[in-house]
Formats: structure tokens, sequence, C-alpha cells
């Protein structure tokens, strides 16, 4: 990579700062609902667990192959949020013993209309933006991106910790691309 192209990477990731700020402004009543499953113990305890265990294999991770380690360290951080947010609070349900968990992943599509919405389009975007710049492989982060959204989705449906939707997925897989853009 040229020093001309490197130097006007970080202007090109900035320019795209209105446009998160006007999808969180979209997502303005939700933002409370977020704050309010932040303050479940649960889900603080989980959070602080897993940026420990991601942050020191993020570390040992990061001197082994050359990455940059403060945006290693974020994205560790990111995906911690974003698993505890999905995967310790309550709500949801355990599937009937003869039904298909996955059926029920298979119910709607991709929509913007709403702040729930648009906070799952955000929920994998701090991950896969600092893990591109701590690593400089966006393809990579967008594929690992897809598969932490199926998996965590998978995940609610067979254990019930949380709703599994398709939707869900498709909008986490598109924040996930938009970030390492």
């Amino acid at each position: 990579m040229s020093d001309r192209t490197a130097a006007t990477q970080p202007r090109r990731r900035l320019a795209r700062l209105p446009v998160v700020l006007t999808l969180l402004t979209r997502a303005g009543p939700e933002i409370n609902l977020t704050r309010t499953i932040m303050n479940q113990p649960g889900v603080l305890a989980a959070f602080v667990l897993l940026c420990g265990l991601f942050g020191v294999g993020t570390w040992l991770a990061a001197r082994a192959f050359g990455w940059h380690r403060l945006f290693a360290m974020l994205s560790a951080a990111g995906l911690a949020l974003a698993i505890a947010v999905t995967l310790v609070r309550p709500g949801g349900h355990l599937p009937d013993p003869g039904a298909n968990p996955v059926a029920m992943c298979l119910r709607d599509h991709f929509s913007l209309h709403g702040g729930l919405q648009v906070l799952n389009i955000l929920m994998l975007t701090p991950f896969t933006f600092f893990g591109v710049l701590a690593t400089r492989r966006p393809v990579v982060l967008m594929v690992v991106a897809a598969m932490l959204s199926a998996g965590i989705e998978l995940t609610q449906a067979w254990t019930g910790l949380g709703v599994c939707q398709k939707q869900d997925f498709l909008n986490n897989t598109f924040g996930g691309d938009r970030a390492e853009r």
C-alpha cells in the first residue's frame, strides 16, 4: 500500500461518521432499551468477563500475527459487547420439544424500518471496524462477522437465550459489511 493510499484511508473512514450518527438518531428510543439491557447485572458481568477472555486471546494473537494491538483489543471489546447483549439478557423462549428451532430463524426479511433493526446493524460494527484496522483484512473480517452473526442467532434458537430472527442475521451482516468498507 502506498503512503498516499494509507494517508487517505483514515479520512475515508471518518467521512462515514455522519452516516453512523444518522443511524443512531433513528434508533433514539431503542438506545434507552440498550441502556436498560446494559444495566442488568448479568449482561454487565458477562461483558467484563468476555472482555477479559477475548482481550487476553486477542493480545496474544495480535502479538503473534503482527496486528495493531490497540485496534485488536477494541475489536475484541466490540465482540464481547455484542455477545453479552444478545446471549445473556433475559427474553426469548425455549423452543417446543417437537419444533425445529432453526426453522424459527427463517421468518422475516432484511429491514431498516425501526430502531431495533438499526441497533442490529450497529451490533457487529465495532468488532468489524476495529478488526479491519487491526488486521488489514476486510474480506476475512466480513466472513467472520457473518459467521458470528449466524452463530449468535443459532445459539438463540437452540437455547432460548433471545429470539432467533433471520432479519437480525441479515442486519448484523450488513452492518459488519458497512464497517469493513
